[in-house]
C-alpha cells in the first residue's frame, strides 16, 4: 500500500491540486521510464493516486486536470524524442483519466483554439486510439468530438495503423 502521507503533506502544506500532483508526475516519467516494467509501475502509481482521491473531486479539479492533460498531449511529439515509451505511457494514462472521469474526449475541443502539427495531432491520436482494446466502440466514441471531425483525415490514417 502507497504511504499517502506524502502526496497529503503536499496537499495541506504546499496547497496543491490534484492536476499539480499529475502535472509533475507527467513532467518526471519522460526521465525515469525505461522498460515495460517501468511502464507498469507508473500506471500502478498513477492508478493508486487518482483512485485515492477519486471521491473528492470537485468540477473545478477535474477542469483542471484536463487543462494539465491537453497541455502535455501537446508537446507528446517532442518527449517521444525523449522516451520513446511515452506513448504507451499517455495511453495508459488516459485510460485512467478518462475511466475516472478527469477527461471527457470532448476536452478534445480545447485543442481548437491551438494550431497543432500534423506529427503533434498524429501522436495526439495514437495515444487516445490506445486507451482501449474495443477500437470500434471508442472510434464511434471520438468521431463525434468536433476537434477529431475537423482533423478527421489524419484521425482515419492513425485509426488504420493502430
Amino acid at each position: 500500500m502507497y504511504d499517502w502521507s506524502v502526496i497529503n503533506k503536499i496537499f495541506e502544506t504546499h496547497g496543491h491540486s490534484i492536476s499539480e500532483v499529475i502535472g509533475a508526475i507527467a513532467e518526471i516519467i519522460v526521465d525515469f521510464v525505461a522498460c515495460q516494467k517501468d511502464i507498469n509501475y507508473c500506471y500502478d502509481y498513477i492508478y493508486e493516486i487518482v483512485y485515492f482521491y477519486s471521491k473528492g473531486f470537485t468540477h473545478t479539479d477535474k477542469n483542471d486536470v484536463a487543462n494539465v492533460i491537453i497541455r502535455h498531449l501537446n508537446y507528446l511529439s517532442d518527449t517521444k524524442l525523449d522516451n520513446s515509451y511515452i506513448i504507451d505511457i499517455w495511453s495508459g494514462f488516459m485510460g485512467i483519466f478518462t475511466y475516472f472521469e478527469l477527461f471527457k474526449w470532448s476536452d478534445l475541443n480545447k485543442f481548437s483554439s491551438e494550431k497543432l502539427g500534423e506529427e503533434q495531432l498524429s501522436c495526439i491520436f495514437e495515444v487516445i486510439l490506445k486507451t482501449s482494446s474495443e477500437k470500434d466502440k471508442l472510434y464511434n466514441e471520438l468521431i463525434q468530438v468536433s476537434y477529431v471531425q475537423n482533423n478527421r483525415d489524419l484521425f482515419e490514417i492513425i485509426f488504420k495503423g493502430i
